[in-house]
C-alpha cells in the first residue's frame, strides 16, 4: 500500500442496445385472419405484406357499390338528356320554365347520387386495403400473437416488429464525465464480441434521481456489429485529485467507532508480521 497524491481511475459504464423503433402491428378493423406471411425471426422489408384478413364480404359489398355507381351514372345521363329536351320544348313554347327547372333539379340529384355511390365504393376499397398489415419499416419479427383462422379484434397486436437497421445505446454517466462528451463525435463501445463504434447523438443533461447519472444516447454506426438487447460498455478515465491509500475494498476491515483499518503483512527474514 503506497500513499498517492492522486489517481487516474479507469471506470466502465454499461448500457443496453435497443432499436430506435419497435412497433406492435395489428389490423385497424377486426376480422378472421386469412393468411400470415411472416413468422418469428423473419427479416422483412418496408411495405412488405405480413398478414391479411378475409375480405370476401367486403369485396361483395364493393361489387354492389360499383353497380350502384353504374346505375347512378345511367340515371344521370337520362336526366341530362331530359333537361336538353325540356329546354328545346321551352324554346318552342310547348312547356313551362318550371318543367325545365324540375328536370335540371333531377339531373343535379342524379349527380349527387353518383358522388355518394363513388364515395361508398372508395370507402370499401380503403377498408380492403386496411385489411392487411404491411411493415412500416424494415426489421425483424420478434413475436407473433395469432395463427391463421383466428378472429383478431380491432387494434389487437398480431406481430411485434423491431427495427434492425438503426440501433442506439443509452449509457448512464456521472454528470462530470457526461459534460466532457461532444455530440457528433465517435466513441468506441465494447460488448462480449469486441468493439463497436458509436456516434454520440445527445446528452440529456438531466440527472436520474435514482442512479445519479445522466443518460447519453449513442447511435450504433454498424447495426450488424451488435445485437439488440446486448450490453455495451464505455471506458472512461477519471482523475481523483485526493491523496490516499488505494487498496481493494476487500482489504478493508471495519474497526471501532466507525473507522476502517487495513492490515499490511511485512516479511522480516522468514517471519511475517501483520
Amino acid at each position: 500500500a503506497r500513499l498517492q497524491a492522486s489517481l487516474d481511475l479507469d471506470e466502465k459504464f454499461s448500457g443496453l442496445v435497443s432499436a430506435k423503433r419497435t412497433s406492435q402491428l395489428g389490423f385497424q378493423s377486426g376480422g378472421r385472419i386469412a393468411a400470415l406471411r411472416a413468422d418469428v425471426g423473419d427479416r422483412v422489408e418496408q411495405g412488405q405484406s405480413l398478414a391479411v384478413l378475409d375480405t370476401r364480404a367486403l369485396r361483395s359489398q364493393l361489387a354492389s357499390a360499383e353497380a350502384q355507381v353504374d346505375e347512378a351514372i345511367a340515371a344521370h345521363s337520362l336526366a341530362v338528356s331530359t333537361v336538353e329536351r325540356q329546354q328545346a320544348l321551352l324554346e318552342k313554347g310547348h312547356v313551362s320554365q318550371q318543367r325545365v327547372d324540375e328536370a335540371a333539379a333531377q339531373a343535379t340529384t342524379a349527380q349527387a347520387r353518383i358522388n355518394a355511390a363513388r364515395a361508398q365504393a372508395e370507402a370499401l376499397r380503403v377498408q380492403i386495403d386496411l385489411s392487411q398489415i404491411s411493415a412500416p419499416f424494415a426489421g425483424v419479427i420478434t413475436e407473433r400473437m395469432f395463427d391463421e383462422g383466428a378472429i383478431a379484434a380491432p387494434g389487437a397486436p398480431v406481430f411485434e416488429l423491431v427495427e434492425t437497421g438503426a440501433l442506439e445505446a443509452r449509457i448512464g454517466l456521472p454528470s462530470a464525465l457526461a459534460a466532457e462528451l461532444e455530440p457528433g463525435e465517435t466513441y468506441t463501445l465494447t460488448w462480449d464480441r469486441g468493439p463497436v463504434e458509436a456516434e454520440l447523438r445527445s446528452v440529456t443533461g438531466v440527472i436520474n434521481a435514482g442512479q445519479r447519472t445522466v443518460a447519453s444516447v449513442f447511435e450504433i454506426l454498424d447495426p450488424e456489429a451488435v445485437s439488440v438487447g446486448a450490453v455495451v460498455r464505455m471506458n472512461m478515465t477519471r482523475q481523483v485529485n485526493e491523496p490516499g491509500l488505494w487498496v481493494p475494498v476487500t482489504a478493508l476491515s471495519e474497526g471501532q467507532r466507525g473507522l476502517w483499518s487495513i492490515y499490511i503483512a511485512r516479511k522480516d527474514d522468514d517471519t511475517w508480521t501483520v
